[in-house]
């Protein structure tokens, strides 16, 4: 089996944020109290650093989540970089799997109400970051590394646009008919110890929306995200974290069930996908590291003022909006995040414009703006658009990824 020439170091832990029994689930028009655990829901965590140093260079932190805010992922941040010294906070990276079916952490406009994060709820959450942390970093071992793609077809285009260019949604497509666009790749890197060439960390990512599982199910899930990461553990005896692609209007072809069961065959046929394509991933080359953070500025949208004024109050003009786009450099393989649901085809292009050989776009990362759809797709109207953050997110986004990777592939960006 090829490997890369490079040795790195990767360690990652996992701790469960399980809510209280009647907490409110978000995700859904109507209100859901928790009744149980369909499944666990976590906080996963990869560190990785130079082989040798002793000290990580960059880190992704992944909660089953619908979102994160600002403020969530400073706090993160800061409690991440304080547990393990030298860690840089402009090098982690805090995203949410966006399942449907776990409480808020973040605010949350719904309906006509405000969702606001239980206090006692989001502590917990905090108090397990720096514990998570410190494991996974001991945990660290010698590697090198393999990137792969394989093809998984489980999501479709929830939009459908007529002949005179109006969409409407369609929520399931269990036959698999609607033409829309949806991007079939799995992708994942997996880090094999030195010791003895056996997996020690997998990270994949995959465009589809956490919602097997719909409003009537009042069990806390991690969604197909949890039964993935799970299966594909069993499998490798790696520890695994799932990153969700872009998926803004990407559902999966059968969803929204009552029966957190549902959601298993889906996460566990993505596990078996990735296992299989495992002896044919490509060595990652280079070990180089390097972060880079781009502000992300955007007009606000009329609909957007009232949820969203307050984070524009200090820009120039009071309406100008600032998030940011995220590359990491591991080699030739780049993480760039989107703060919000980005459009499948947006995340295609986001890889295509990358200068890196791998690429791979993590969505619901370091802020959520609602969904960032297309200009085409704002014109066609639907239920993405509704209330949108900004009428121009397109290039804007795209100018800021496309900056934030070339910045992180230039040699400059090597602890940056």
């Amino acid at each position: 089996m090829a490997r890369s020439p490079s040795p790195l170091q990767v360690g990652a832990a996992m701790r469960t944020i399980n809510p209280p029994l009647g907490a409110p689930l978000i995700g859904y028009p109507s209100d859901r109290p928790n009744t149980g655990i369909g499944l666990d829901l976590c906080v996963r965590a990869a560190l990785f650093g130079p082989a040798g140093s002793g000290t990580p260079a960059s880190a992704v932190v992944v909660l089953d989540t619908l979102g994160v805010s600002p403020d969530l992922v400073a706090e993160i941040r800061a409690l991440a970089a304080a547990a393990a010294p030298g860690l840089p906070r402009e090098a982690i990276l805090v995203a949410a799997t966006h399942t449907h079916s776990a409480p808020t952490l973040m605010p949350f406009r719904k309906g006509n109400m405000d969702a606001q994060p239980d206090r006692a709820y989001r502590t917990h959450v905090l108090a397990q970051i720096e514990p998570l942390i410190r494991e996974a970093w001991s945990n660290r071992a010698d590697v090198t590394a393999r990137v792969g793609l394989t093809e998984a077809k489980w999501g479709m285009n929830r939009r459908v646009v007529d002949k005179a260019g109006k969409a409407t949604n369609v929520w399931r497509d269990p036959q698999g008919r609607h033409p829309g666009y949806c991007n079939s790749n799995l992708r994942f890197a997996v880090f094999e110890r030195l010791s003895d060439g056996k997996p020690h960390v997998i990270l994949n990512t995959y465009g589809c929306h956490p919602v097997v599982l719909g409003g009537g199910n009042t069990q806390v899930s991690a969604d197909y995200p949890g039964y993935l990461v799970r299966k594909l553990e069993a499998q490798t005896g790696a520890a695994c974290l799932h990153l969700t692609n872009a998926a803004a209007q990407i559902n999966p072809r059968d969803p929204l069930h009552d029966d957190p069961e549902r959601a298993r065959p889906m996460g566990e046929a993505l596990a078996e996908e990735i296992a299989a394509a495992l002896p044919f991933a490509r060595p990652l080359e280079g070990n180089a590291f390097g972060h880079v953070r781009v502000s992300l500025n955007l007009k606000l949208g009329p609909e957007a003022r009232a949820n969203y004024s307050a984070r524009a109050k200090d820009s120039s003009d009071g309406q100008t909006l600032a998030s940011e786009i995220q590359a990491l450099k591991i080699g030739d393989l780049a993480f760039v995040t989107a703060p919000g649901e980005l459009f499948a085809e947006l995340g295609v292009a986001l890889e295509n414009q990358s200068p890196f050989r791998h690429t791979f776009v993590v969505t619901y990362a370091n802020d959520n703006l609602g969904y960032l759809f297309t200009d085409s797709a704002y014109r066609e109207g639907g239920y993405e658009p509704k209330g949108a953050i900004s009428e121009d997110i397109e290039a804007p986004l795209l100018a800021a990824g496309r900056s934030a990777l070339e910045a992180a592939y230039s040699p400059a960006a090597q602890g940056a």
